[in-house]
């Protein structure tokens, strides 16, 4: 969709200053188009990750990525320890749902 082409245009613009850098970008097959009429250097992205772009320095070799799948990966731990504490304090708050999920 339309929406998800400035989204994943945007996390390229966060990496590459500007469409003429000395970068290759790959990028989802459903955007390279888009990306190439705007002056990227763009390949098809057929990569792991989702969600976003892999940009790797033609000079020295460096890969940069932004994707949505790698942001929840280092966000996953900072959520799951939030996630933890909330639940714990209506585990503490509410006696009964924690005798329901006992597994003994």
């Amino acid at each position: 969709s339309d929406l998800y082409g400035k989204a994943i245009e945007t996390l390229v613009k966060e990496i590459v200053p500007s469409p003429d850098s000395d970068v290759t970008v790959f990028a989802p097959p459903s955007e390279v188009e888009a990306l190439s009429h705007k002056g990227y250097n763009v390949k098809d992205g057929s990569f792991e990750r989702w969600g976003g772009c892999l940009v790797v320095d033609r000079r020295g070799g460096a890969v940069f990525e932004n994707t949505f799948s790698g942001r929840l990966e280092r966000l996953f731990p900072e959520v799951a320890r939030t996630l933890a504490i909330e639940f714990n304090k209506i585990l503490e708050k509410y006696e009964f749902i924690s005798e329901r999920l006992r597994l003994s």
